[in-house]
């Protein structure tokens, strides 16, 4: 991305360059520590029924996280963008994570890393689960975009689409399992609801 005053980065705009990765930090350390206060598992899915969802997890990660895995063209930047674009990033990053938190402070103890039924589990609609039935996948998809904007590689695009094939792949799954133990009241929710946007999707 290119910088004002003839191309000298002050403090503020190094900081701003930073940002994005504290701010994923600060995310992945709190939901490791909130992850503590789940339930207990009533029912929970198998390896091999997480495998279609956990591989394209994973390699998105890597592709985001190591900036110049792929040779290029890959790893070339697409755009020089101004430094009003790194300001929309990190602001469409913080929205998206500040979403899952949001989301997860409202799931409480329903929360769970893998597809899995809790004890007592039940419909949640409040919060941001009152307009959308995957909060937490919402705010991600937007941190997302913020994401690869900053990035701005063909890698870092690649990367977030399969982050995204794997959430849709999660949801899909989950739907499936909250329709079998929760039933009409579930469905009742989805025809109200919508899964990711209001309104939209």
């Amino acid at each position: 991305m290119s910088v004002p005053d003839g191309g000298f980065v002050t403090s503020r705009q190094t900081l701003l360059f930073k940002l994005p990765v504290a701010l994923w930090l600060a995310w992945i350390i709190y939901w490791l520590r909130a992850a503590r206060s789940a339930a207990g598992t009533r029912r929970s899915e198998s390896w091999q029924s997480g495998v279609s969802y956990r591989i394209p997890l994973c390699l998105g990660i890597v592709l985001l996280s190591l900036r110049r895995l792929l040779p290029p063209p890959w790893s070339h930047l697409l755009y020089r963008a101004p430094i009003q674009s790194a300001i929309a990033a990190v602001a469409l990053q913080g929205a998206g994570l500040g979403l899952t938190v949001w989301a997860r402070i409202h799931l409480g103890k329903y929360w769970s890393a893998t597809i899995t039924l809790k004890q007592g589990h039940q419909v949640i609609q409040t919060g941001p689960y009152a307009r959308v039935r995957h909060p937490i996948y919402s705010g991600l998809l937007l941190a997302l975009v913020g994401t690869v904007i900053w990035i701005g590689t063909l890698q870092s695009f690649l990367g977030a689409g399969l982050l995204f094939g794997s959430f849709i792949r999660k949801l899909t799954l989950e739907e499936r399992w909250l329709r079998e133990h929760l039933g009409d009241e579930y469905g009742r929710y989805q025809q109200r609801v919508k899964a990711l946007i209001p309104g939209l999707i």
